[in-house]
């Protein structure tokens, strides 16, 4: 944004979740020293980030401010069936920390596994490229663990997420209304999650505490309690009624023109 405002171009902004319920008073000191350093102004309120054009894939119930109303172009994230693509009398569980967060994790993965052993549960699991799934040992059958999936075919198919709380995984769960277990790591996820959690639609567990057991009771209430299922649903419609992303590419284009 900085290096746009210097050259005079236009600029759009991508909103993450979590920045919804990050006051400006908090960041706007490091902001105004940053942009100091380039010969700018302060920019106390941080305008900079709305000034031009926002673009959220978020739905009303996970942003503090209602976006539409202040101008922001929303958009939806996936297409997504609600209904799993298979059937099968043992429920699914879809693991993933993203992609940043592998190798940071400690034995968070091994404690979880643990905890999706116990819970009698078919599980998928991804480590990213710089973990090798042979480090995990043997498994049950029912856990696999692989580096990468096709993401959004197995959302399709699973019943229940744990993830790390970043704001696609949580966004892409939720687009096909399943209820998840977020254990967040840092960045944005601890607002995420946070967020998640008074929406009903997630358990938090502390990363650093949770026991296997922990994961084992908790994947048992999403799969009980109807409330989770239910309220996940609900985001799952206003994620449906967005607009397609395409939507977005006449804005983008006037944005150009005013370069």
């Amino acid at each position: 944004m900085i290096s746009a405002e210097i050259r005079g171009v236009p600029h759009a902004t991508v909103l993450s979740l979590a920045s919804a319920f990050v006051r400006n008073a908090g960041v706007a000191g490091a902001v105004d020293a940053l942009r100091s350093e380039f010969g700018l102004g302060p920019d106390g309120e941080l305008r900079m980030p709305g000034r031009e054009l926002v673009l959220s894939p978020f739905p009303r119930s996970l942003r503090e401010v209602d976006l539409a109303r202040a101008g922001a172009a929303l958009f939806r994230h996936t297409v997504a069936d609600a209904e799993r693509a298979r059937g099968g009398a043992t429920p699914s569980v879809y693991f993933t920390l993203g992609t940043e967060f592998n190798v940071e994790s400690g034995d968070l993965f091994d404690r979880v596994l643990a905890g999706l052993g116990a819970a009698g549960v078919e599980a998928m699991v991804t480590v990213g490229r710089e973990v090798d799934p042979s480090r995990f040992g043997a498994q049950l059958a029912s856990i696999r663990i692989r580096r990468f999936v096709p993401q959004e075919e197995t959302l399709r198919e699973c019943d229940v997420v744990i993830n790390h709380g970043g704001s696609g995984s949580t966004l892409g769960a939720l687009s096909f209304g399943r209820p998840m277990i977020v254990i967040p790591l840092g960045a944005d996820q601890l607002l995420n999650a946070s967020r998640c959690e008074d929406l009903g639609v997630a358990i938090a567990l502390d990363a650093l505490r949770l026991t296997p057991d922990d994961v084992r009771r908790a994947v048992d209430r999403l799969l009980t309690e109807p409330g989770y299922l239910a309220a996940a649903g609900r985001v799952r419609e206003e994620i449906a009624a967005l607009p397609p992303a395409a939507s977005t590419v006449a804005k983008l284009a006037g944005l150009g023109g005013r370069s």
